[in-house]
């Protein structure tokens, strides 16, 4: 369908009694702020796109129903999102992140785009949102004679956040993907030492490489 202006969804707002909405295309930062102030709205998931010429908005709290958010798109889009929005009584944040060029020549945008994000939960109106789950899926594409970057270097600027209870990186083509260590899971681990859960999906090793890559071992979940 393609981004979500706020036209073709105004409509959603006089659905005063709705409690659950998904929405798994990308809307403005506008249609975001109406859909997480609608008064009954209990679990809101959302793509979120947020592009230079759209109209600045001011803080707003969140509705009072309001228990589970969802985010996903790119670390610059959800840093965006989050910025004016003040999190008073989230039960669950739950962050997905679109990884588009995770790639040395890329490196530095990467990480300053999670800094970035990492910097908005930071602030003083967000940052008591108990983190859910991070999913971090990697869909860059680029020359197979490039290696792709280390996992740590893109999840570094997030450590300054209270663990997530769930960590996801992923990459579901041979064309893209990352590369994790036993010393990265060590790191994640120092971290975030009240994470429960790591779910890691490495193509790159197998799939591109035989197998010449470093991957992680049972002993870096120790």
């Amino acid at each position: 369908m393609g981004i979500l202006w706020q036209e073709p969804w105004q409509s959603l707002n006089k659905l005063t009694l709705l409690h659950r909405l998904e929405i798994h295309d990308h809307a403005n930062k506008s249609t975001f702020t109406s859909f997480a102030t609608m008064p009954n709205i209990a679990q809101l998931k959302i793509g979120v796109l947020i592009t230079a010429s759209q109209p600045a908005c001011h803080p707003f709290t969140h509705g009072p129903a309001l228990r589970d958010l969802t985010l996903m798109k790119t670390a610059w889009d959800l840093a965006l999102a989050l910025n004016d929005m003040q999190i008073s009584s989230l039960h669950g944040l739950d962050l997905s992140f679109d990884v588009m060029t995770a790639t040395s020549n890329h490196l530095d945008h990467t990480v300053a785009c999670f800094a970035a994000c990492a910097a908005a939960l930071s602030s003083s109106i967000v940052r008591d949102a108990r983190i859910r789950n991070c999913f971090v899926d990697f869909l860059g594409e680029y020359p197979l004679w490039q290696r792709p970057v280390s996992l740590i270097q893109v999840l570094r600027p997030l450590f300054s956040l209270r663990a997530p209870d769930r960590l996801t990186a992923a990459s579901y083509s041979c064309s893209s993907g990352f590369v994790a260590t036993d010393d990265d899971l060590l790191a994640i681990g120092y971290a975030w030492e009240g994470i429960k859960g790591v779910r890691l999906r490495l193509p790159w090793a197998a799939d591109r490489t035989g197998g010449r890559e470093p991957v992680p071992t049972a002993e870096g979940l120790q």
